[in-house]
C-alpha cells in the first residue's frame, strides 16, 4: 500500500462502519485510518533493523500476531484482521472470509475516546492517584500470568547502541557539549551493564522476566474504567519479551518526562503490591538504567520521524527526551 491509496480509501470511505468524518494517521512504521466507529492499522511495507513488514505474507503474519497478542489486554477493541483489496472505486476493506485480488492486510479495531487516552489526560493535568492504582490493577496480574525463562545472557548493551546509528540526525539538533556526551555513552553503559552482570542474570533466573506489552507508555493506555492497554510490541519478541522493570520503566520514564513523578512512584507502589519486583537495593539503580533505556527508545523514534517529516516540535521533544535520558546516565555514573 501506499499514502496515496490509503487516501483514496478514506476520502471514498471504502472501508466498513460509518464512514465521515475519517481521517488518515502516519507513524514510521504505520498508517492508521481513523472512522467515528473504527480504526484500521496498515503496516509499511518496510524493512528495518527492527522489522520486516517488506512482504505481504510478513504484513499479513504481523497483522495476525497484532491481533493474537492484543486480545490478551484489550479483547474488546482488537476485532479482526481484515484483507485490503482492489476494487472498482479502489482499494477497499474486505469483510469477506474469501477475499479477491487481496494487496493488503489492515487489522481493525474499535474506536476508543480520545479524551481518556493517557497522554491526553496527562497534559491536561487531570489523573488521579487512583487512576494509577487501577492501572496498576490491569497490568500487574497481566504480567504475573505472563512470566517466561528468560534467556541465559540477556543483551541489553546492544538495544542500547542502537540509538547512535542516528548520530548525524542527533548532532544537527544539539550543540557540541551535547554530542561529546552523547558520544560517551557506549563505553559508560557498557561499563555500568558488565558490573551489574550478575544481578540481572539472576533477575533472569527467579523469572523477573515477562512476555509483555512492550511499548508501555502513555498513548497506549487509556484511563477507562478499567483501564485499558493497547498496541503491544508485535513485530520483534525480543522488544516484548523482557525484565518487568524494563517493562514498567517506559512508563514511568514518561510520567517523568511530563513532569508527574508522583504518578509514577503511585503506579510504581500499586503494582509492587501485586508484585514485589525490586527486592534487591541494587534493583532501584537497573530500574533507573531501564528508565535511561526507554528515553533512548523515544529519543530514537523520534529522530527516525525527524529524518521523514523535519518539525520544530518534533525537534523539541527530541532535545527534551534527551535531556532525560542524559540526567538518568549521569546518574548510573555517580555509583
Amino acid at each position: 500500500m501506499t499514502r496515496e491509496q490509503l487516501e483514496i480509501m478514506v476520502q471514498k470511505g471504502l472501508f466498513p462502519g460509518i464512514q465521515s468524518p475519517a481521517s488518515l494517521v502516519e507513524t514510521h512504521i504505520s498508517w492508521v485510518i481513523l472512522s467515528p466507529e473504527f480504526a484500521f492499522k496498515i503496516k509499511k511495507p518496510i524493512q528495518l533493523h527492527f522489522l520486516d513488514f517488506s512482504t505481504l505474507e510478513k504484513r499479513r503474519f504481523y497483522c495476525t500476531e497484532e491481533l493474537r497478542l492484543n486480545q490478551r489486554l484489550a479483547p474488546d477493541m482488537y476485532l479482526a484482521v481484515r484483507a485490503i483489496c482492489n476494487g472498482p472505486e479502489g482499494p477497499f476493506v474486505s469483510t469477506s472470509d474469501h477475499p479477491a485480488d487481496v494487496i493488503d492486510y489492515v487489522v481493525q479495531m474499535r474506536r476508543q475516546d480520545n479524551a481518556v487516552q493517557m497522554d491526553t489526560c496527562i497534559k491536561e493535568r487531570t489523573i488521579t492517584t487512583n487512576q494509577m492504582q487501577a492501572l496498576a490493577a490491569v497490568i500487574a496480574p497481566f504480567h504475573l500470568n505472563h512470566r517466561i525463562q528468560a534467556p541465559k545472557a540477556p543483551t541489553l548493551l546492544e538495544d542500547f547502541e542502537d540509538l547512535f546509528t542516528l548520530r548525524d540526525s542527533f548532532k544537527n539538533i544539539v550543540g557540541k557539549i551535547a554530542l561529546l556526551e552523547f558520544d560517551g555513552l557506549p563505553e559508560s553503559i557498557a561499563f555500568f551493564l558488565k558490573k551489574h552482570a550478575l544481578r540481572l542474570q539472576e533477575r533472569a533466573d527467579l523469572k523477573f522476566w515477562v512476555d509483555g506489552h512492550g511499548d508501555l507508555h502513555t498513548r497506549n493506555i487509556f484511563l477507562t474504567q478499567p483501564p485499558l492497554v493497547f498496541d503491544c510490541v508485535e513485530f520483534n519478541p525480543h522488544f516484548r519479551q523482557l525484565d518487568i522493570l524494563n517493562e514498567l520503566a517506559f512508563l514511568c520514564m514518561e510520567l517523568e518526562f511530563y513532569q508527574q513523578p508522583a504518578l509514577a512512584e503511585a503506579f510504581l507502589n500499586a503494582y509492587q503490591t501485586y508484585w514485589s519486583i525490586m527486592p534487591q537495593p541494587e534493583d532501584q539503580l537497573l530500574f533507573t538504567y531501564f528508565k535511561a533505556y526507554r528515553a533512548n527508545v523515544r529519543l530514537k523514534v523520534t529522530l527516525l520521524e525527524l529524518e521523514m517529516r523535519p518539525s520544530e516540535i518534533l525537534v523539541e521533544v527530541a532535545k527534551k527526551y534527551w535531556s532525560l535520558m542524559a540526567a538518568y546516565c549521569r546518574r548510573l555514573n555517580e555509583t
